[in-house]
């Protein structure tokens, strides 16, 4: 008989354990979740950064789009391997972003091609700088979602 109610003791410790790890695995269950977030948007961001900055060089530039061009690239990218540590850096980010697209319709262009590569990638730097998780809204909606536990 205490055999029964050791064994169902340590399962109910299991269990708990298990019900305690959820929130911090991945979605396929296959190890912990960085507690900073899920690392696509950054690996996306350090992308954008990176053409950002190579395309300063591909084509003809100003002066003055080419340092803001390379600048916010490489920028981009540091704040984007920063959030592996530091999780509000991600909110630089889309500070660069709105800098880069603002800066981009600000400053007189030689090119269209610049103010639309400048205008789309600062876009896609602030929709992902917000996709991260650690985003509250996104927080709650995924808390709302769980099943209930049995006591």
């Amino acid at each position: 008989m205490r055999m029964c109610e050791t064994a169902e003791k340590s399962k109910s410790r299991m269990t708990t354990r298990a019900e305690q790890t959820t929130m911090s695995t991945t979605s396929t269950g296959h190890g912990p979740r960085p507690r900073t977030g899920w690392p696509l948007p950054r690996v996306i961001n350090i992308g954008l950064g990176t053409w950002l900055f190579v395309s300063a060089f591909i084509w003809p530039h100003l002066p003055v789009e080419q340092m803001n061009t390379a600048v916010v690239g490489a920028l981009c990218v540091f704040i984007a391997v920063a959030g592996t540590v530091i999780p509000w850096a991600r909110y630089l980010n889309g500070a660069l972003a709105v800098w880069l697209f603002v800066s981009t319709w600000a400053i007189h262009v030689d090119r269209i091609a610049t103010v639309l590569n400048n205008s789309l990638v600062a876009i896609a730097i602030f929709i992902v700088s917000r996709a991260a998780h650690g985003n509250p809204l996104l927080e709650a909606l995924s808390r709302h979602r769980e099943p209930p536990h049995a006591a």
